[in-house]
């Protein structure tokens, strides 16, 4: 059977719009995978970023507290140096606030005086420190 050759030139003409079609289509789908495949990549790193991240802010939130930690630790040696003081220092006044011989009222009274006031002195320059109190937040809370 012969075909008219316009009808085969027709068929060629349609069988090259199918097939530049098709090629059209196979373009689009190569993009689509390139975009899904960079997509897939993309969503991945942001995962690994944000694990990352995490972690970091784990370490720094684990080194925050490490540094507390030490601060109370320091400030219980600090007052547990300030009591050892103040024991020495009232026994030396023990020791060296003995009468002399022949002392009168007058002078017992202003010796007395005198190592009151040095007591109170170290009373109040070695008093103990609340140390709690001091480093309750992050950063150390002023003394006064």
């Amino acid at each position: 059977m012969n075909v008219p050759e316009h009808d085969a030139a027709e068929a060629l003409r349609l069988a090259k719009e199918v097939h530049e079609a098709v090629m059209t289509i196979l373009k689009r789908l190569d993009a689509t995978s390139k975009y899904a495949r960079r997509n897939r990549i993309i969503g991945i790193l942001a995962v690994v970023v944000g694990l990352l991240s995490a972690v970091v802010v784990g370490i720094g939130g684990y080194g925050v507290y490490e540094i507390h930690r030490s601060q109370i630790h320091s400030c219980e040696i600090g007052n547990d140096a300030r009591a050892s003081q103040l024991t020495i220092w009232d026994e030396v006044l023990n020791l060296s606030s003995k009468p002399p011989k022949n002392e009168t009222p007058a002078q017992r009274a202003a010796r007395l005086k005198q190592v009151r006031q040095f007591q109170a002195f170290l009373n109040l320059h070695l008093q103990q420190v609340n140390c709690d109190q001091l480093y309750s937040g992050i950063f150390p809370k002023n003394l006064e």
